[in-house]
């Protein structure tokens, strides 16, 4: 069986001056000692993460209506590990942390954010909600409680965003 590549959307970890070569040349920052070079990276790398926003939108567009985003998320914090959820309204609303560091990537199934900060990192994956009516309602406030939620409930209410973003990247 052949395995799925892991493909980063965008990261801030590890900005490394030499991977940023030709766009120091073309900008000619080359003779600007490291720390300018890297803050000139790190901003022309913010500047890709509003493209993959505006990217995410487009992806928004082909998700059925009336599907929501959630995601389900293993937090460090200064007390410990602790589990938690967020209810998105849009596919772009995923690409946007206050923590230090964060990368957001599909695996061979789903796709996946990765943040860091002061106490810790955060693991994310980002769930398509399709969950309607009593049985959507009594799922999300499971969630919310920590409750149990079985497999097949959480297949019923939940899918894959992979699928929309690899058809979106041609992955």
């Amino acid at each position: 069986m052949k395995k799925r590549a892991h493909h980063v959307i965008w990261s801030n970890y590890d900005l490394n001056v030499e991977d940023w070569q030709d766009f120091l040349e073309a900008n000619c920052l080359l003779d600007e000692d490291e720390y300018d070079q890297y803050n000139a990276i790190a901003e022309m790398n913010n500047e890709y993460l509003y493209d993959e926003r505006i990217a995410f939108k487009d992806i928004d567009k082909e998700i059925p209506f009336g599907c929501g985003v959630i995601a389900i998320a293993d937090v460090g914090r200064w007390d410990g590990r602790i589990m938690g959820y967020q209810e998105y309204n849009s596919l772009d609303e995923i690409l946007y942390t206050d923590c230090d560091y964060a990368e957001w990537y599909c695996d061979e199934y789903h796709l996946r954010g990765r943040m860091s900060h002061h106490d810790g990192n955060n693991y994310a994956t980002y769930y398509l909600f399709v969950g309607e009516g009593y049985s959507g309602d009594k799922f999300l406030e499971d969630l919310r409680e920590g409750n149990f939620i079985s497999e097949s409930r959480w297949k019923k209410n939940t899918r894959s965003l992979r699928p929309y973003i690899a058809k979106y990247y041609g992955w």
